[in-house]
C-alpha cells in the first residue's frame, strides 16, 4: 500500500472531537521525532513542526502510518508475526502489546470480580447456590483476559492490514472509540460504554459496510464533490428524494459520537430478508481497477452485506 495521500480536513476533524490531541504526549513525541532526525551535522533541523495543531497532528497521522503499515515498496521495518499469522512490523506489535496490558491485564483482578458477580448473581436468579474462591477467581480472570484479547486483537489485526482500503486517520478514529466500546446490545440499540477494569463485554463486532459508511459520510460532511458523487449512487438504486444524502445530514452524522454512528451505519446496511436468504444464484461480476464505481456500490446497497467494498470510497 502506497502511503495515504494527506486528506486536509482530516486533523481539523480528529481536533475537532478530541480537543486536546495536539499537545497529547503521542503528537509532541511525533514532532520532536520528526525534527530530531532532520538534524544536520550541526545539529540544527531542517524540519519544523508548525506551532499550529492541524499540523502536528497530520504529522502524527503519518508517522503512525509509518510505524504500523509501513508504506510504500521499500518495507524498510523489522517484521514480527502476529496472533493471526501475518506478518507485520514490529512497532506494532510493541503498541500490541502496550494497549492490552493497560486495557485488559492490568486488570485481569477488577475483570474477575466483575465476571464473577455477574454469575453469581444469575445463578442466584436461577436459584441456585454459587461462590467464587480464590482459586476460581483467578481462573476466571485467565479466562476474562482470553476472550477481551481475543476480541481485540480482531480489531488490531484489522485496522494495522495495509491491504484494507481505510486512510491512517480513520483508523486511528475507529481504534481509539472501539477501546471504549462494550459490544452492541439489541436491545437497547447502542454500543454501551465500557468501564475500565470492570466491563468483561467483549469489544464491538467488526462490521466492514458499517465502517466503510461512517467513513463515507464523514468525508461527504467535508466534501461537496464527494457528497454529490453519493447523490448520485444513491439514484440509481431509486432512492427517495427525502433520503438522499444532504450537507446537514453529513454533518449531523460527522458530529455525533463514533458510537452513534456505528448504530446508525448498522441500521443503514439493510437486512437480509428471508427471500434473499434462500436465493443461491448469482455470477462473478469483474469491476475493472479505475473504472466508475457506481455499478459496484449500488450491488452491494440494502443486501445486509458487511464488505468493506460496500462503501463508496472503498468501491471508488
Amino acid at each position: 500500500m502506497p502511503p495515504s495521500p494527506e486528506n486536509p480536513f482530516a486533523p481539523k476533524f480528529l481536533k475537532q472531537k478530541y480537543a486536546d490531541l495536539h499537545i497529547s504526549k503521542p503528537v509532541e513525541a511525533a514532532a520532536k521525532h520528526a525534527e530530531n532526525i532532520s538534524r544536520n551535522t550541526q545539529g540544527i533541523p531542517s524540519i519544523q513542526i508548525p506551532k499550529n495543531p492541524e499540523a502536528r497532528i497530520q504529522n502524527y497521522l503519518n508517522r503512525l502510518e509509518r510505524l504500523l503499515l509501513d508504506p510504500g515498496p521499500d518495507k524498510k521495518q523489522k517484521r514480527v508475526t502476529m496472533q493471526d499469522g501475518s506478518t507485520r512490523p514490529q512497532a506494532l506489535a510493541k503498541l500490541r502489546s502496550i494497549i492490552l496490558q493497560k486495557e485488559i491485564h492490568h486488570h485481569k483482578s477488577s475483570l474477575a470480580q466483575s465476571a464473577a458477580h455477574i454469575e453469581e448473581r444469575a445463578a442466584h436468579e436461577m436459584g441456585i447456590e454459587a461462590r467464587y474462591g480464590e482459586e476460581q477467581l483467578e481462573q476466571r480472570g485467565d479466562i476474562a483476559v482470553l476472550d477481551l484479547e481475543k476480541s481485540l486483537d480482531g480489531w488490531i489485526n484489522y485496522l494495522s492490514d495495509a491491504n484494507e482500503p481505510y486512510p491512517i486517520w480513520f483508523r486511528y478514529y475507529a481504534f481509539r472509540n472501539i477501546l471504549e466500546l462494550g459490544d452492541y446490545d439489541k436491545d437497547a440499540e447502542t454500543f454501551p460504554k465500557r468501564r475500565e477494569g470492570e466491563t468483561v463485554r467483549l469489544f464491538p463486532e467488526i462490521d466492514r459496510g458499517a465502517l466503510a459508511y461512517i467513513q463515507d459520510i464523514i468525508e461527504a460532511s467535508q466534501d461537496t464533490q464527494k457528497r454529490e458523487h453519493i447523490r448520485q449512487a444513491q439514484k440509481t438504486t431509486q432512492t427517495p428524494e427525502h433520503l438522499l444524502l444532504t450537507a446537514d445530514k453529513a454533518k449531523t452524522f460527522a458530529n455525533l459520537s463514533f458510537a452513534k454512528q456505528y448504530v446508525e451505519a448498522l441500521k443503514q446496511k439493510g437486512e437480509i430478508t428471508q427471500e434473499l436468504r434462500e436465493e443461491t444464484r448469482g455470477v462473478w461480476k469483474s469491476y475493472p481497477k479505475g473504472s466508475e464505481p457506481t455499478a459496484l456500490w449500488a450491488s452491494l446497497q440494502n443486501k445486509g452485506t458487511a464488505w468493506c467494498t460496500k462503501g463508496f470510497a472503498t468501491a471508488e
